[in-house]
């Protein structure tokens, strides 16, 4: 139907194909950020400016320690003792 209407289409089975399409090489959509993850650059490009590489998102329980102390205010020894418990992370 969209080829019928002149759209340039093309089925994309899985995430493997995606990754692996020429048409989406060539158009340099994805990017190995920079712990490794491939992933769609910015939707948008600015002349004669490089986008920077895309960080990873922080690992999980990652900013633990300083919301519970610095925003919830809880003592390293309270903070200490819900890790024991298993309460975070």
């Amino acid at each position: 139907m969209l080829r019928q209407k002149g759209y340039w289409v093309s089925l994309v089975n899985n995430m493997e194909d995606l990754i692996n399409d020429p048409q989406v090489s060539a158009n340099n959509y994805l990017a190995r950020s920079t712990g490794g993850l491939t992933t769609v650059r910015f939707p948008f490009s600015f002349a004669n400016l490089e986008m920077p590489i895309p960080r990873d998102a922080p690992s999980f329980g990652h900013d633990t320690d300083v919301i519970l102390a610095d925003i919830a205010g809880y003592r390293t020894e309270d903070i200490i003792d819900l890790k024991v418990a298993g309460a975070v992370w």
